[in-house]
């Protein structure tokens, strides 16, 4: 067998391990399969012919969906593994680039000046987040602690407390409310097990920065990431700026101190167009994996990312045919183009297996529950402004206000936000669509090999605006759009350091850009900041006279208290048709 092996060249022993890694896989799918109870077995059928009946599933447990689902994917997956096992030594041929001695150099040096901005940024991004690890419990981060993360004590009738648990198998699986970010929650449950491990807390107690440690370290991992990318794709200046902006951004801010998936999101968003970027430049195997991976994590931190994940690839993968039907760059386009697609279809059934159960769930909440609306012209300008500044709004609940007053988009920017602050109008509907588009327009004139993935990223909320509109009917709130927001930010951060770019001395340049990026955080540090009641409830924390937060779910009493404890109280006097309050 030793000498078999040592016999094999590079690619031969590249093929032997392909096939042994997929074998196993397909192997461990049909034991599965074997030992499983398949939709037309045990509790699955019990409860599909109680609904067929019309009996009392108004919607059936999660074990049922995992039941049904986890089969489902199996099936799939065995299948699809079965095919790239067979076909191995086709697709790995034509994957096949010719080994080069050296690596290219990819980027500019970094500099100690660099070096010391990313520090300072790091800084700035803690110094706004680590106060804000303790600000109360927000209503969804409420419902994934009780269903998925930690749990909750039961108050019953008679006196008595009964705790009960969110177990690991109700943090993958759970999604009946259509909103369990599984990645998160993973990541959540284990820090929450960690703190407890050291702290001797008791089972029934949570911590609310153990809680949302992931996404606080999500979120600066995404300032060095960005940082990072922008050097790799030859922006040094923009690569400070924007971990400067990264890191003072309200709704950076906000999600990454909030137990949810939308942190994770971002860096996951930054990871899938760094690796990319690096698959191109470097033709290595690896950061194609990186990039099925940072893909397939994005969709398990927030599934809304489909957009992001079907633009950048639509536009990466159009970008590679065209340049693979060019005769001067096929030799490693074709071969680009299928390490994509291998990538992408094996992130696809790692996320198939994984997250299938949930997402079902999800579609059978979502066909009855969410909220149908048209998407017009007031959710554009919502998702544009909240992107470009952070802020919707020129005071708190006037936007609110306008709704409810039936003003027209259009009269409602002439007559109020104009006028009720200048200089976030300017940033909003001046400024920032034009440094947009002198980032589109200076990356493209730099490295061609960021050029579909930046427009594929952009093209991101315009896919979900045009689904929306044209198939679901379903209403997005502008948040559901955080995968733009990094992207926007690389390009933004280009644009604004490239209006010096006429200024020949290369001295001179240097200040202006320095001086220009410094005096627009400064701006973005008056327009965005809590004092001046246009944050986004980023100083909520407890205060004098709140023993505890509470939440009202039909006939449940939500309270959760500042010590680590959450309770549900029924109260059968509330009517469950009320509108929630908080």
């Amino acid at each position: 067998m030793r000498s078999w092996y040592s016999n094999l060249d590079a690619s031969g022993r590249q093929r032997f391990w392909v096939a042994v890694i997929l074998a196993i896989a397909l192997l461990a799918l049909l034991l599965f399969l074997k030992n499983a109870d398949s939709p037309d077995e045990g509790l699955a059928a019990r409860i599909t012919k109680d609904i067929e009946e019309g009996s009392r599933w108004k919607f059936p447990p999660p074990a049922y969906f995992k039941q049904i689902h986890l089969w489902k994917a199996a099936v799939i997956n065995a299948w699809l593994i079965a095919a790239l096992l067979l076909t191995s030594g086709f697709w790995l041929r034509w994957a096949h680039v010719p080994r080069i001695d050296q690596s290219p150099k990819v980027g500019q040096p970094i500099t100690r000046i660099s070096i010391l901005f990313l520090l300072g940024a790091i800084v700035i991004g803690m110094w706004m987040r680590v106060p804000l690890m303790d600000r109360h419990i927000l209503r969804d981060e409420q419902d994934n602690l009780r269903r998925n993360i930690h749990g909750y004590t039961d108050l019953l009738e008679d006196g008595t407390r009964k705790w009960k648990e969110a177990t690991w198998d109700s943090t993958f699986h759970e999604n009946r409310l259509a909103n369990n970010p599984i990645f998160f929650s993973v990541l959540a449950h284990g820090s929450l097990g960690i703190w407890r491990t050291f702290s001797g807390a008791p089972r029934d107690q949570f911590n609310l920065v153990a809680l949302r440690m992931p996404s606080l370290l999500a979120g600066l991992a995404s300032i060095i990431l960005i940082w990072r990318l922008l050097h790799w794709i030859n922006f040094r200046w923009a690569a400070s700026f924007a971990a400067f902006l990264m890191a003072m951004h309200p709704m950076t801010i906000d999600f990454d101190v909030q137990a949810r998936g939308y942190s994770l999101c971002m860096l996951f968003v930054l990871s899938s167009t760094a690796s990319a970027y690096l698959a191109l430049r470097t033709l290595r195997w690896r950061w194609w994996i990186a990039y099925g991976a940072s893909i397939m994590l994005c969709l398990y931190s927030y599934p809304g990312s489909i957009y992001f994940a079907v633009g950048f690839n639509a536009f990466l993968g159009a970008w590679l045919l065209l340049r693979s039907i060019a005769r001067k760059t096929s030799s490693t386009a074709r071969p680009q183009l299928v390490r994509m697609g291998i990538a992408n279809l094996l992130a696809a059934i790692i996320f198939l297996q994984l997250a299938k159960p949930a997402i079902a769930q999800a579609q059978d909440y979502l066909a009855v529950k969410f909220a149908k609306s048209d998407l017009n012209a007031d959710w554009i300008f919502t998702v544009w402004g909240s992107n470009v500044s952070g802020v919707i709004l020129p005071t708190a609940g006037e936007w609110w206000n306008r709704s409810a007053e039936e003003k027209d988009i259009v009269a409602y920017i002439l007559n109020d936000y104009i006028p009720g602050d200048p200089l976030l109008a300017f940033i909003v509907i001046v400024l920032a669509p034009l440094l947009l588009g002198i980032g589109i327009l200076r990356i493209c004139r730099g490295d061609r090999n960021a050029v579909p993935m930046i427009l594929g990223g952009l093209a991101a909320p315009v896919l979900a605006y045009a689904h929306s509109t044209l198939i679901t009917g379903l209403y997005m709130w502008y948040w559901y759009s955080i995968y733009f927001l990094p992207i926007f930010i690389i390009v933004f951060s280009v644009g604004i350091t490239s209006i010096a770019g006429f200024i020949r001395n290369r001295v001179t340049q240097s200040w202006v850009t320095l001086g220009g990026g410094i005096a627009y955080l400064i701006a973005f540090a008056m327009i965005t900041s809590v004092s001046a009641g246009k944050g986004r409830g980023l100083n909520n924390h407890y205060g004098p006279g709140k023993p505890y937060v509470e939440f009202q779910r039909g006939k449940s009493r939500w309270r959760v208290y500042p010590n680590g404890t959450m309770t549900r109280e029924l109260d059968k006097k509330v009517d469950p048709d009320k509108p929630i309050t908080r």
